[in-house]
């Protein structure tokens, strides 16, 4: 499910109350995961009755008051199938917990077509984000192919995961215990997937129209 401009990863599902038929929850939704084959349904921020859309709609804000600065190295030249893939560290901040001051440092992976950066043409890009207690290299090979065919394909570590600091995520608090923007390892990782969208939307031989 896509919620502009986050994709929610595909293990996970937010479905409207009435096709749950509790009487008692008044959310309007709940979120699904599929735990070993089980289905488990959490109330999304029930305690405190919110609307989920103004609800983001403010917590989103926070995205944009961290100045929009990246820093990238360690480039390096991968040889695939006859293509030049350049292969780049990417490092950039992210917002912590809402009762957190210091920012979380991002780190990913950017793949770039070589033939395409020496050329002046905007290309498309895709943000492709790993599973839970994954990091990107997990996904590095699927980042590869898209590259080839002329993508800009960007892997980060989400927050607790691979490189990227951050509060380590269990199926405890990956949803919420308290406050959903104090304690949610889902929180933040949503934060970090918009602030993914906004850095490479930044990047100069993007197309911003055609990011995924």
């Amino acid at each position: 499910i896509f919620l502009s401009p986050v994709i929610i990863p595909t293990w996970i599902s937010i479905i409207p109350q009435n096709q749950i038929g509790n009487e008692n929850m008044r959310n309007g939704f709940y979120i699904t995961v599929d735990q070993q084959n089980r289905d488990l349904q959490v109330p999304f921020v029930a305690e405190h009755q919110l609307n989920p859309l103004l609800f983001w709609t403010t917590e989103k804000n926070r995205v944009n008051e961290i100045p929009l600065v990246y820093s990238i190295s360690e480039s390096i030249l991968l040889e695939s199938h006859e293509k030049r893939i350049n292969k780049s560290r990417i490092e950039y901040d992210s917002p912590n917990f809402i009762d957190q001051a210091e920012a979380i440092r991002i780190h990913a992976t950017l793949l770039i077509n070589n033939d395409f950066v020496e050329s002046a043409n905007l290309r498309p890009a895709i943000i492709l984000f790993h599973d839970l207690n994954m990091n990107n290299s997990h996904l590095l090979n699927e980042g590869i192919i898209l590259a080839e065919n002329g993508y800009a394909v960007l892997l980060p570590d989400l927050p607790g995961h691979g490189e990227s600091n951050g509060s380590t995520p269990n199926l405890d608090m990956f949803y919420y215990l308290g406050d959903f923007n104090k304690t949610s390892h889902f929180y933040i990782s949503i934060l970090a997937a918009c602030r993914s969208y906004e850095i490479l939307k930044s990047i100069s031989f993007v197309n911003q129209s055609q990011i995924a």
